[in-house]
């Protein structure tokens, strides 16, 4: 089945956002006027559908000690199977730096490939 074929409550978000990233415009578009305005004020290609993590009690223990330790920023990357944890950015006088450690990433498995958190997001101050 042709996915222009498919009633419109049978389409997922991420294929009108597939089908409006397509195009150049969007007169034409089977979509348009109703699943975004025509002026493109509310295109599907500009939608951001990725959730933000969902920690378990456990993590954000392992946040809470991480950001009692100075860590302001955890990243998962895509190909190594460790988190990035970052320390806030300082000036020492001799230019601004960072502090990197790497983590299993066992330890925040809520964490996907090639997401990052700052705690403060998560924890607050």
């Amino acid at each position: 089945m042709n996915k222009m074929d498919k009633p419109l409550s049978d389409w997922t978000l991420g294929e009108v956002r597939e089908l409006c990233a397509g195009r150049s415009h969007c007169k034409g578009c089977p979509m348009a006027g109703v699943m975004c305005f025509i002026d493109k004020t509310v295109c599907p290609q500009e939608w951001i559908l990725t959730d933000k993590p969902r920690f378990t009690e456990e993590e954000v223990a392992v946040l809470r000690a991480l950001q009692s330790a100075g860590i302001d920023t955890i990243e998962r990357g895509t190909k190594l199977e460790v988190l990035k944890a970052k320390s806030a950015t300082i000036d020492d006088g001799c230019g601004s730096h960072y502090e990197q450690w790497f983590l299993p990433q066992k330890l925040l498995p809520s964490l996907r490939p090639g997401q990052s958190v700052r705690l403060e997001d998560v924890l607050g101050k």
